[in-house]
């Protein structure tokens, strides 16, 4: 059920992580400025941010009966309540701005750092939930609440990065 929901949801990239990567790498080969770099990042990140605000929104206040209509399952028989399944969409969601700042981390020749976060965060996010899932309870709730922290963190750390990387123009007020 996660894997397909993760599948349906990486299909809203449409190639647009693939894009940036190609546009930033132009970029960085042409040495662009700041602010060509800074409007690259602005252009393909707030679309991202606002559709992952809106599907998130849709997961808070329908996911358990996208659940049951979608799949037609009582997602309760899977071991779903309906803050397990809001938990499960907002890990994938959660996820979807990360392609973008992949995608620029990779054509701004800092790959390396963009697999570090990925490596680092997928570790924890692992290793923990299996710490959770041993020690403390086998709730799906706590699993995907774990999940879904973890990536948040992961996107956190890449727009960091990203903004890092990308000395933004100071702006000043025009008379």
């Amino acid at each position: 059920l996660f894997l397909t929901i993760q599948s349906l949801a990486s299909l809203l990239d449409i190639g647009i992580s693939s894009g940036i990567a190609r546009q930033s790498a132009w970029l960085t080969g042409a040495n662009a400025g700041a602010e060509e770099f800074a409007s690259l990042l602005r252009g393909f990140e707030i679309p991202y941010l606002i559709m992952t605000g809106v599907l998130l929104l849709a997961a808070i206040f329908g996911g358990f009966e996208f659940l049951e209509f979608a799949f037609g399952i009582d997602p309760q028989s899977v071991g779903l309540d309906p803050i397990a399944a809001t938990l499960l969409f907002g890990t994938v969601v959660v996820r979807l701005p990360l392609g973008i700042y992949f995608g620029y981390l990779s054509g701004r020749r800092h790959i390396q750092a963009a697999n570090v976060i990925l490596m680092m965060t997928d570790l924890a996010r692992i290793l923990g939930a299996l710490v959770l899932v041993v020690f403390v309870d086998a709730n799906l709730s706590i699993f995907f609440g774990w999940q879904c922290a973890v990536v948040f963190i992961a996107v956190t750390v890449a727009y960091g990065y990203s903004r890092h990387i990308t000395p933004f123009p100071i702006r000043q007020a025009r008379p």
